[in-house]
């Protein structure tokens, strides 16, 4: 089991804040994770969690890295994410997600990179990633989703990896067709590598 939280606080700077989360794990156990507000990492991995109630995260602003990868989650409300400005990496690979609203991420100015290889996700809205001027790594292997609109990632210039299934068909918004330099289009297919 792997438990991993890791503070920015600095002794005499200011009082001490706690956040509580709700944790039900696959054994049918329930149970609550105390852990200081201003955490930088948090990492809740290979726990065989089932549900989570992330709402408490909102009052760490300093949170930068969430992983909730190695679980067994189906569902995950990112909602509280919103109020994570500096939140650059989300973890969530090696669940049972079946669909997520990535909405949430589009207020995290700093968010740089999603993993959500190995779950069940069958569609996927990315555009909300277009808000998110600094995105670079995004992870979508092992899943059932069969297409991908990916006219979101034509804008960002600091994309370097994603990471997708050979058998993913991709599309772009026909609004977009014709408009779009061969440079660009050249340069993003050169950043797409296939499992």
């Amino acid at each position: 089991m792997g438990l991993n939280v890791e503070t920015s606080y600095k002794q005499g700077e200011k009082a001490l804040n706690t956040v509580s989360f709700k944790v039900k794990l696959s054994q049918g156990e329930e149970f609550d994770i105390d852990m200081i507000d201003d955490v930088t990492e948090i990492a809740l991995t290979e726990l065989f969690i089932t549900d989570i109630d992330i709402s408490p995260i909102s009052a760490c602003k300093g949170l930068e890295q969430l992983h909730l990868s190695s679980n067994h989650l189906t569902e995950l409300n990112l909602a509280p994410l919103s109020k994570c400005p500096k939140l650059q990496l989300l973890g969530l690979y090696g669940n049972q997600l079946t669909n997520l609203d990535l909405s949430p991420l589009s207020e995290c100015s700093e968010f740089q990179g999603l993993d959500l290889s190995d779950n069940q996700i069958s569609t996927l809205d990315i555009s909300p990633l277009t808000n998110c001027s600094k995105f670079k790594y995004f992870y979508l292997t092992n899943n059932p989703i069969d297409r991908l609109d990916v006219s979101a990632f034509f804008s960002h210039p600091n994309l370097e990896v994603l990471e997708l299934d050979s058998t993913l068909e991709l599309i772009a918004d026909a609004a977009l067709e014709g408009s779009i330099p061969d440079s660009v289009l050249s340069n993003f297919a050169d950043r797409i590598s296939y499992k």
